[in-house]
């Protein structure tokens, strides 16, 4: 008698129960500890702990505030709502802002848990796809760094578009597809990295939807036509994205200046980014929160990569009929990744792991699918290799909670980034500014120096620098390295030149002094302390006259 003949399965939504409650346990175990964590010097005084408008709270004044600012060189007013809702609500306690990352991240892993179990028509590759997003270790920093919320608040938005548009696809009605285009809206309103939305519409209308692909050859074209056509309001909300974020970034001075980082190497830099974060989702160790923009990539680097990119794109098409999963994948990590593969290069980091938020589902869907078609065709594999996923999961969830651990507090951070890479002059930078707020002036001073010679064009460490030495009461040496820092300081050009101005009046070289300070204010007329110090000159070369 055949045993399945009396086999009484559970019911479908035991399972999905199950498997949710599992992610939702895994994510805690990985990301618990991120209660315990401190605001970091890294972008957290300028979204919260030096905020004066996050620190009013829920207020007329500050939710308009929210919608016009484009602090931190972006737009993204409902990401600055969530900070005022925490700030009304925990103040200044730390624990409650990363408890709220916390809360998202894991409702975006259910989210990616929901989408691909509909999409694939299979819990349990859902599941494993969602329990990959929940715990990979270069997800960290999107969810231990208050600053990030932006990351997980965009990617709750994006997982709801597509969510809304796979029930629009399938139920039509205009409710529903309005439905997907607010939620769409909602996500450039998180941040703007949302905007390959429109084309990752097009990518599910090829698989799993088969929208494109079921359609006879003539009409592909015409097709693709009407499926792009069906795409306009995205497409318009996108580049109105792109061209806010490329002003408000150019504006804030975020934006590289073409001639600071040529198009070679940026284009080099990208391709090479493409293969290490191919690398870091298989064997993410040794990970930064900054890795520094190389002067140069070595030629044969940039071939290599570039083969490598060229060589998978080309497999996935030629299996794109047989295998749409690969190309699909592909797809997306390679175009969610495009805004911020560096060829507009923003800062100074060459990548990024919070880059990898959303971009590492197409990897982890080629992954999933990939594993179980073997199992399907090689039965006597299933059981290895159920062992072997279980396993990586079991390894990545260790790895993501020894990474949460580096990013308790910013000296543990900046700590890490130096052992991982000893010539990295931000963390070396990050160190002195840690050592300043503590008045440790000669350890800050070191630290400071140190990135000087890692990057000789850096203007901020000669800056700070200057204002150690100043407190040091070491003249002569501050006013050298304020006027080092001149050549090289961008957009802190007014700080140096206050600075450099401070350092003479100690001099007493009054006049030097006042040049200093008009210096500072040409550049930066809103300077409230150059005008403070130029005042206080204008009086003391007035009693001297």
């Amino acid at each position: 008698m055949d045993d399945t003949c009396t086999y009484n399965p559970k019911p479908e939504w035991i399972n999905v129960f199950t498997y949710a409650v599992l992610i939702v346990a895994l994510t805690l175990s990985v990301f618990w500890n991120t209660k315990n964590a401190q605001f970091l010097i890294y972008d957290d005084n300028r979204y919260v702990t030096g905020n004066p408008y996050v620190q009013m709270g829920i207020t007329k004044e500050s939710i308009l505030w929210a919608f016009t600012t484009d602090n931190d060189g972006n737009w993204f007013p409902l990401t600055w709502l969530t900070h005022l809702v925490d700030f009304e609500i925990y103040g200044l306690r730390p624990a409650g802002h990363h408890i709220t990352n916390l809360v998202i991240h894991t409702v975006n892993s259910l989210l990616v848990f929901m989408l691909f179990t509909v999409l694939l028509k299979r819990t349990l590759q859902g599941a494993v796809i969602g329990a990959l997003f929940a715990i990979h270790p270069m997800h960290v920093e999107s969810v231990a760094w208050v600053s990030e919320r932006k990351d997980v608040l965009c990617a709750f938005w994006f997982f709801t578009t597509l969510l809304c548009y796979v029930s629009w696809v399938r139920t039509r009605g205009i409710f529903r597809y309005m439905l997907t285009v607010v939620s769409f809206a909602f996500a450039l309103m998180s941040k703007p990295m949302a905007v390959t939305i429109p084309v990752v519409l097009l990518f599910f209308d090829f698989w799993p939807h088969g929208r494109l692909t079921n359609a006879p050859s003539a009409e592909t074209v015409k097709r693709l036509l009407r499926l792009t056509m069906e795409k306009i309001p995205f497409i318009i909300l996108s580049a109105a994205s792109c061209v806010i974020t490329v002003y408000v970034q150019k504006t804030g001075g975020h934006l590289m200046s073409s001639q600071r980082f040529l198009l070679p190497l940026r284009v080099e830099n990208a391709v090479l980014s493409y293969v290490k974060y191919l690398y870091f989702a298989v064997w993410p160790t040794g990970l930064s929160n900054f890795y520094p923009m190389p002067e140069s990539i070595p030629l044969p680097s940039a071939v290599i990569s570039a083969f490598i990119i060229v060589g998978i794109t080309t497999v996935a098409l030629l299996k794109a009929k047989t295998k749409p999963w690969f190309i699909f994948g592909w797809l997306w990590f390679f175009v969610t990744l495009l805004p911020v593969i560096g060829l507009i290069q923003v800062e100074l980091q060459a990548m990024a792991n919070r880059y990898t938020y959303i971009p590492y589902i197409g990897l982890f869907v080629i992954a999933v699918v990939c594993v179980f078609e073997i199992t399907e065709g090689f039965p006597k594999l299933k059981l290895p290799l159920s062992i072997l996923a279980a396993l990586s999961i079991l390894l990545l969830s260790y790895a993501a909670r020894i990474e949460v651990s580096y990013w308790t507090d910013s000296l543990s951070l900046t700590y890490r980034a130096i052992e991982v890479n000893s010539k990295n002059y931000m963390a070396y930078y990050n160190l002195g500014y840690i050592k300043a707020s503590e008045g440790k002036h000669e350890e800050a001073l070191i630290s400071y120096k140190k990135a000087v010679v890692l990057k000789p064009d850096f203007g901020k460490p000669y800056i700070n620098a200057g204002y150690e030495l100043l407190a040091l009461q070491r003249i002569d040496e501050a006013v050298r390295y304020f006027k080092k820092s001149i050549p090289v300081a961008g957009p802190n050009i007014s700080r140096a030149f206050n600075g450099l101005g401070i350092a003479l009046l100690e001099d007493g070289k009054i006049a030097e002094a006042h040049d200093a300070f008009q210096s500072a204010l040409k550049h930066d007329p809103g300077m409230q302390e150059a005008q403070i110090n130029l005042d206080t000159v204008n009086e003391m070369m007035g009693r001297i006259k």
